[in-house]
């Protein structure tokens, strides 16, 4: 989905405000809210630029920009993407188990350990949810 030159700027101006605001956190108390600002921050500031650069690059090379646009919007290449997603989340469901096991092994607190828990049944409760959802559609 490409979108305009000013949301990415104004995305762009949002990571660096946030990383000049956790920089100016200096406090010990508030030493995880900098990191957090900071890290938000950056990835806003990254990902904006990476955007913006892309769509320099995209107005230079037209003929590029085709090519993205049929492979995108190709339904083989849809399908194999939905595919590996939906392949990637399995196998990533049973990493989060196997964290939750580690979690009981090391004697994690047990609020840490329901907070992954909860992790998993939502993962469980999304895909119901878009398997009737998908079912009711075709």
């Amino acid at each position: 989905m490409v979108k305009k030159t000013s949301f990415y700027v104004f995305i762009l101006i949002l990571g660096i405000g946030l990383i000049v605001t956790g920089f100016l956190f200096r406090a010990e108390e508030v030493k995880n809210i900098s990191g957090v600002l900071i890290g938000i921050g950056m990835s806003l500031f990254g990902s904006s630029l990476f955007n913006l650069f892309m769509k320099h690059f995209q107005q230079k090379h037209p003929e590029i920009k085709k090519q993205n646009e049929i492979y995108l919007n190709d339904e083989r290449n849809v399908i194999i993407q939905n595919k590996s997603k939906a392949r990637a989340a399995d196998i990533i469901q049973w990493f989060i188990i196997g964290l939750a096991y580690v979690m009981i092994l090391f004697d994690y607190p047990l609020w840490l350990f329901g907070i992954t828990i909860g992790i998993f049944l939502l993962y469980y409760l999304i895909s119901i949810y878009f398997a009737v959802k998908y079912q009711k559609e075709m």
